[in-house]
């Protein structure tokens, strides 16, 4: 075979090369986990006896979680719940209690397995998914006294977007000092209701100092 044959089979060889590689299909990137949403639930032993206790997670749209945590045996309600996690790697601090678990998030966020540590003692802990309850009708809030309550709103005069909150105000002349409690970004309630916690209106719990709970309306 000649020279110049050799070097048109090449030439045609490197083109049709080219060509396959321009049709080829990109590999699907990996597809990222879906963040933890939801309450897990399983019993802490202890000293003496055993509790139940449910962890609540939300994620938020700054990629960090709330959490918090309710043990109805010890009267405990939305005790907040630091969330650190990293891969499947979870850790939970709940600095009031004095407490942390650390574990892994197995079967794709089912379950929790791990150490559950609280005054120097340590203990094995599985927290189990919890499917959410279903949803209650309930009289909305109201503050009981002596607090004062009253709807507020304004303008964005940037957006021309109407926004309003409720606030509450403690009894008296005062001067009181002042809380706003803005909730995540998303269609919320002003009370930021996920899966029967309302973060912002928890009664019986009402700061000593006027609030102002603000949603778009």
């Amino acid at each position: 075979m000649s020279d110049s044959m050799n070097r048109f089979l090449l030439a045609a060889l490197f083109l049709f090369v080219s060509f396959a590689q321009s049709f080829a299909v990109a590999p699907a990137p990996p597809t990222a986990a879906a963040p933890l949403s939801g309450q897990w639930k399983g019993p802490l032993k202890l000293l003496g006896g055993q509790i139940t206790v449910i962890i609540t997670i939300v994620p938020l749209t700054n990629g960090t979680y709330y959490g918090a945590l309710d043990a109805p045996q010890q009267r405990i309600s939305r005790m907040p719940v630091t969330v650190e996690l990293k891969g499947t790697d979870i850790k939970l601090r709940v600095e009031q209690a004095g407490s942390s678990f650390v574990g892994k998030v197995l079967n794709g966020g089912a379950k929790f397995s791990g150490i559950w540590t609280q005054a120097g003692v340590k203990t094995p802990m599985v927290l189990q998914h919890a499917p959410a309850a279903k949803a209650v009708a309930v009289a909305p809030f109201r503050p009981t006294k002596p607090y004062r309550e009253s709807e507020v709103s304004f303008t964005n005069p940037s957006t021309r977007q109407r926004l309003g909150g409720t606030l509450t105000v403690p009894a008296g002349e005062g001067p009181f000092p002042a809380v706003v409690l803005l909730s995540d970004l998303g269609p919320q309630t002003r009370d930021v209701e996920v899966t029967g916690y309302r973060m912002f209106g928890q009664p019986g719990r009402l700061p000593h100092s006027p609030r102002h709970r603000g949603a778009a309306v």
